[in-house]
């Protein structure tokens, strides 16, 4: 039995898409704060005023000189660009924009090897929802959401016919590894495809003979010559072995490198993904190539490994399995009658309440969205610092590692912190040990409290660190509310000041960004 087309006439299809396009531009301009953003907006303007990126760090009292290596410098620069010409609309505006670009290549694609529009939309709905969680925040991660969808499409073009296009992969790896260290995954996806075109001529030759054609040239060259572009950065060889080297090692205390658990969102998204993949394999026609089948089974695991990579296998399965998805929906969609030829009187209504529809989505991201970044002052020590912000001229403070970045936007450099979420680019290993160690409470937690440079101590209430810091000689409580405590060392000049009386107005909330 043959099965209907699931292509509508063309003028039938554009309101489906200009209601999917405004509903994701919605969903992609609501931002959420990050802990890391301040500290973004802060290096990515010490970027432009210093003309490059900043190697001794001066708002941090327990870093070496010359120890920093920033891998985001440019992605920052981007935020502080974005921010300094349009405020907090801006930020919006461009993760929006990126996002949107992102996903406005893999409907492309879709369209180019598929047919009508349903297919291209589901395939595009599948990437969205693996990735909108990780898309809330104004994150260097947004490049490389953005970087992998081109280097997938790239790649998919080359096993099309199109060879000119594999080049690009020079490019979006030399941009990448200035914008995020998701260049490593970029990289790894780049081996296992080549890996991949080797084995499948391996396959159809039968022999290592003739190594020339086997090792296809061409491809090899382009290659090596992304990797090689990657050196091309601020700190040079010294960048690529860094990422390497802090991507490998264990990260127990962040839950985006914590493998996927089915009780959490990306455990859920994975699970699909795969079903996804299985019905692909199982029951589709054009199923992917051994190169691409080698990608996604390389972030297949990545994304068992970790959970933040669930993003990264759902960009690659709707890209490179793509068709077969659309092919398998549209058949059925058609079998069930759910995709009809459009009559013209009902194609003017849905046309006029998707484009009604349209307008409300996008006017409310534009007007409303863009122009507000959603936190809430219960996760920050907004008070405390409003204090230290009137009295303290310049100390130096414990801090836990979450509100570092915090401290650093609204007093630094003046009062320099003892830990931030820049972690290992710029903290040796003792001092970060030593900083979880005081953050969780545990064996010798005060290591960092008895340093006779720390002066202040900066707290998160009912925390384990709280209650031993209470209970910790030579040390004085001179601030405290719900969210924060403030300690200071005893009868010193800090804790004379912190600790006389203040008028409300001195605990007023500042601009989160002035």
């Amino acid at each position: 039995m043959s099965v209907p087309s699931a292509r509508a006439p063309r003028h039938s299809e554009w309101p489906l898409v200009v209601l999917v396009s405004a509903v994701l531009l919605l969903a992609m301009s609501l931002t959420v704060a990050d802990p890391d953003l301040w500290g973004h907006l802060r290096f990515g303007q010490d970027t432009l005023a210093h003309g490059g990126p900043v190697r001794d760090d001066p708002y941090a009292y327990t870093t070496a000189p010359g120890a920093w290596v920033n891998h985001e410098w440019l992605a920052e620069v981007s935020f502080a660009v974005a921010y300094g010409a349009l405020g907090v609309w801006g930020l919006s505006a461009l993760k929006t924009l990126v996002c949107m670009v992102a996903l406005g290549s893999i409907y492309w694609s879709a369209r180019r090897h598929g047919s009508g529009v349903v297919g291209p939309v589901l395939v595009v709905v599948l990437a969205v929802l693996a990735v909108l969680p990780h898309l809330r925040q104004v994150r260097p991660q947004i490049y490389t959401v953005a970087l992998m969808t081109a280097l997938l499409l790239v790649l998919r073009s080359y096993e099309s016919g199109r060879q000119r296009w594999l080049w690009a992969c020079v490019p979006i790896m030399m941009a990448w590894v200035n914008l995020h260290g998701g260049v490593l995954a970029g990289a790894a996806v780049l081996l296992a495809w080549y890996g991949g075109r080797v084995l499948s001529r391996l396959i159809v030759l039968r022999s290592l003979r003739p190594w020339r054609e086997l090792v296809g040239l061409g491809e090899l060259g382009v290659v090596l010559a992304s990797l090689a572009a990657t050196l091309v950065n601020p700190y040079g060889w010294e960048l690529p072995g860094f990422l390497l080297r802090t991507a490998t090692g264990p990260r127990t205390e962040i839950q985006d490198w914590q493998p996927a658990t089915l009780n959490s969102y990306g455990g859920v998204a994975y699970l699909v993904l795969l079903a996804v993949l299985a019905l692909v394999y199982l029951r589709g026609r054009q199923r992917p190539t051994l190169a691409q089948s080698l990608v996604l089974l390389a972030l297949v695991v990545a994304a068992l490994a970790a959970q933040r990579h669930v993003p990264l296998l759902g960009l690659a399965v709707p890209v490179l399995a793509g068709s077969s998805l659309q092919t398998l929906l549209t058949e059925r969609l058609a079998r069930r009658s759910l995709v009809v030829p459009a009559r013209s009187g009902h194609q003017r209504i849905v046309t006029v309440i998707s484009v009604a529809l349209a307008a409300v989505a996008a006017g409310y991201a534009l007007f409303y969205a863009m122009g507000n970044l959603f936190y809430s002052s219960d996760d920050y020590p907004v008070h405390a610092v409003a204090l230290l912000q009137q009295r303290v001229e310049r100390a130096n403070l414990v801090t836990p590692y979450g509100w570092g970045e915090y401290v650093i936007w609204h007093v630094g450099p003046d009062i320099k912190v003892s830990m931030d979420g820049r972690r290992e680019t710029v903290y040796d290993d003792e001092t970060y040990q030593q900083s979880m160690a005081w953050h969780f409470g545990t064996r010798g937690w005060d290591a960092q409290v008895d340093d006779p440079a720390a002066e202040l101590v900066l707290t998160v209430a009912d925390h384990p660190s709280d209650s031993l810091m209470r209970l910790k000689p030579g040390w004085e409580l001179v601030y405290e509310d719900a969210t924060a405590s403030l300690f200071a060392r005893e009868a010193s000049e800090l804790a004379a000041t912190l600790k006389a009386p203040y008028a409300p107005a001195e605990l007023a909330e500042r601009p989160i960004f002035p």
